[in-house]
């Protein structure tokens, strides 16, 4: 699995929002030097998912925050063990 691309999405629903709004959403991964990867993404509050993509390079914690407007509504730390 090191070194290969990993790609999935995180799926939300919302009510009560405008439906045209849109969610941003960063995603930080361990790097094999260490170092913390970042990769962003947003999408529209009618899709209702967001899509990422990142290098497998080393066992850590993935980091998950969604936010709208600058408000972040999801925070989520997630282990990636062997």
């Amino acid at each position: 699995m090191v070194g290969h691309t990993v790609e999935f999405q995180v799926v939300f629903r919302s009510e009560g929002e405008d439906t045209s709004s849109r969610v941003e959403a960063t995603l930080e991964y361990p790097q094999k030097d260490g170092s913390r990867g970042v990769v962003s993404s947003t999408a529209m509050i009618a899709v209702g998912r967001v899509n990422f993509s990142f290098v497998f390079e080393g066992f850590g914690e993935l980091h998950l925050v969604l936010s709208k407007d600058g408000e972040t509504f999801f925070d989520e730390t997630i282990p990636l063990q062997p």
